[in-house]
């Protein structure tokens, strides 16, 4: 009787007719007070069976399940996923249920267990650089672009073809989306410095290390979260950097990022905008960030951060800056309540002679920008004992990753 009993519920809740709250049952018609929810029979008082829950509430009483025991995250009764409201900041796990559950960072403070991201200020742990067991996968792309500047000119924009690198994370499904992270190399870097050349991070005579490594790695500990990482080049051709004029190529790759390079990667691989346009970018700009290293940085400073705002939420800034201030100021402050920064990270060894400027250009944008607080959306590390080179780049990248698309659950 009862399993009939319960199968009729829960054909009547598959099909969206109400169900009543009596249940005919041992001779006689058990009657629930359903505002009460305390799962207690008026007639007999005896409990109710629970045959159906839904989202932990009987269907039949109006009872909520004790959630007496977890599993895989769910409750044991009633299959209700965990709410993850508190976690422990040192492991990381759940305070109710015990599933690993990454930090979730808001305000510069996560909001599951009120710490703030443990940033680096000294070379990485070896393990982060081992060979990852869950290796993701890189390709090259070519894109079609042309000449921006020639083309405001009214002249005609020859067109040329560049390339640039994808990294697509283990397991990458098509359908499901995927936050991007726009990663630049340095002067004398092409797009293959960060996904595709080894490294040096621990010490010349020893093994070169791999960023896919250290990405994945972050990722299997849940320290970072899954994400395509795009590397484009800021030279005309990476192979010929001769041809290279900084202030023409950094117009350049800012339309380039606008109009080529973005709506690349939207319609070849599944990400949170819903078309290959700027708006549609736009409106999804909390799952699209930028970085670079020294040269690279200085881009994201003067064109990425000004000109791009309304296409990324996210900025990490590696040993550079060289910033033309008041333009970047008057800016950000323009399009602060409209594009706000999640996080603009900076990083820079100690003993790097971009070091001083570095941290004088972000202090004085920090300062003036209203868009910007130290501590809640903008911070800096000093990097001890490294110079202008990868183990402050690897450092830093570590650092950006804990915060980057981590101001939602």
């Amino acid at each position: 009787m009862r399993r009939t009993l319960t199968l009729l519920l829960a054909l009547l809740l598959l099909m969206g007719l109400p169900v009543s709250a009596l249940a005919a049952e041992e001779g006689h018609q058990h009657s629930y007070d359903i505002p009460a929810g305390d799962g207690l029979c008026t007639v007999c008082g005896e409990p109710c069976a629970h045959p159906v829950w839904l989202d932990g509430v009987c269907q039949i009483c109006g009872a909520r399940c004790p959630h007496p025991g977890w599993e895989d995250g769910r409750c044991t009764l009633c299959r209700f996923p965990c709410p993850h409201d508190r976690h422990d900041g040192n492991t990381m796990r759940c305070s109710l249920c015990g599933e690993f559950v990454p930090h979730t960072y808001q305000d510069g403070v996560c909001v599951m267990c009120s710490q703030g991201p443990w940033f680096q200020d000294q070379l990485l742990p070896a393990y982060l650089f081992a060979p990852s067991e869950h290796k993701g996968s890189v390709q090259t792309l070519s894109y079609q672009t042309r000449n921006y500047a020639a083309q405001r000119a009214g002249d005609k924009p020859d067109p040329y073809t560049k390339k640039l690198c994808v990294y697509l994370p283990y397991g990458y499904d098509a359908g499901k989306p995927y936050d991007v992270l726009v990663l630049m190399h340095g002067m004398g870097g092409s797009e293959r410095y960060w996904l595709l050349e080894d490294q040096v991070y621990f010490d010349i005579n020893e093994a070169k290390v791999k960023t896919t490594d250290l990405v994945e790695n972050m990722v299997a500990l849940g320290t970072a979260r899954e994400c395509i990482i795009v590397t484009p080049t800021f030279y005309i051709n990476s192979g010929n950097q001769l041809q290279y004029n900084r202030y023409r190529e950094q117009d350049q790759f800012t339309m380039e990022l606008r109009n080529d390079i973005l709506p690349l990667i939207v319609e070849k691989f599944s990400t949170y905008a819903s078309a290959p346009t700027q708006e549609a970018i736009s409106q999804a700009r909390e799952h699209f960030a930028y970085a670079g290293l020294s040269m690279g940085s200085i881009y994201g400073f003067n064109a990425v951060l000004p000109m791009c705002l309304d296409l990324f939420g996210w900025f990490g800034e590696f040993s550079g800056s060289e910033c033309w201030p008041d333009l970047v100021i008057s800016a950000l402050n323009a399009q602060a309540d409209r594009y706000p920064i999640y996080w603009l990270y900076n990083a820079a060894g100690l003993n790097d002679t971009m070091y001083k400027n570095h941290i004088d250009q972000y202090r004085l944008l920090v300062q003036n920008c209203r868009g910007l607080t130290e501590g809640v959306n903008a911070s800096f590390t000093g990097i001890r004992g490294v110079m202008h080179e990868y183990r402050a780049w690897g450092t830093g990248l570590y650092n950006f990753l804990l915060v980057v698309f981590a101001n939602h659950k």
